[in-house]
């Protein structure tokens, strides 16, 4: 004979896990705030920096080139020599820089060096950069002479030297100061000659370059009238 199922007592249900959603959100409280707060000790990420350009016509330091175009025009001035009897010269530079950190670079640039007795000597100059700051930096840069497009009736033995130091300012505008040391055919000791002036480097060195040219074919051609 069938009879009816009798409920359980409630003895019989003290040991059934009967969790409610809000009885499980209560327990796991803890652990979740347990967790923010860990978070909130851990060092958070550094932004993400700028990556430096490749190749710069405006330069500046390594965190933001890693390289640049060396565009430069510089006058320099000093006392006549015995075979530089002009005292002024003109120069032009042509290169490129890498940086091999954030505050220096090494590169090479092609030189021109100019006087207004017709003189061009043709040279390779081997750069050192060294910047003190954002916008401040030291050059050095010995270039050998290794050849002319006219000596000016100088009969001139290669090689040659023509070094400055120059201290910059934003790459717009330097201070520089140069010896030139050459030799001559027939003369025992080495010509020296030492030269102080400024140098113009990125735009400003661009838009001087062609101006000082011109007056270079200007004072020639006056020469040859």
């Amino acid at each position: 004979m069938l009879t009816r199922a009798q409920p359980l007592p409630s003895a019989a249900l003290s040991g059934v896990n009967r969790t409610s959603p809000e009885g499980a959100c209560s327990r796991r409280r803890p652990a979740i705030i347990a967790t923010i707060a860990l978070l909130g000790f851990l060092p958070g990420r550094a932004p993400a920096q700028a990556r430096p350009q490749t190749v710069c016509f405006h330069p500046a330091p390594g965190d933001r080139c890693r390289g640049f175009v060396i565009t430069e025009f510089a006058v320099l001035v000093g006392p006549a020599t015995g075979y530089r009897r002009p005292p002024a010269n003109m120069i032009w530079d042509m290169g490129y820089a890498h940086h091999v950190d954030p505050h220096r670079a090494i590169g090479a640039s092609l030189t021109f060096i100019a006087d207004d007795d017709d003189r061009v000597l043709i040279g390779v100059r081997p750069r050192l950069r060294q910047w003190l700051g954002a916008h401040t930096s030291v050059d050095v840069a010995p270039a050998v002479l290794v050849g002319h497009t006219d000596a000016g009736g100088l009969r001139i033995v290669y090689p040659g030297l023509s070094a400055f130091v120059g201290l910059g300012w934003r790459d717009l505008l330097a201070v520089n100061a140069q010896v030139e040391v050459i030799r001559l055919a027939g003369v025992a000791s080495p010509q020296t000659a030492w030269l102080v002036g400024l140098r113009l480097g990125s735009y400003a060195g661009l838009a001087a370059a062609p101006l000082g040219a011109a007056f270079v074919a200007y004072v020639k051609s006056i020469g040859d009238s």
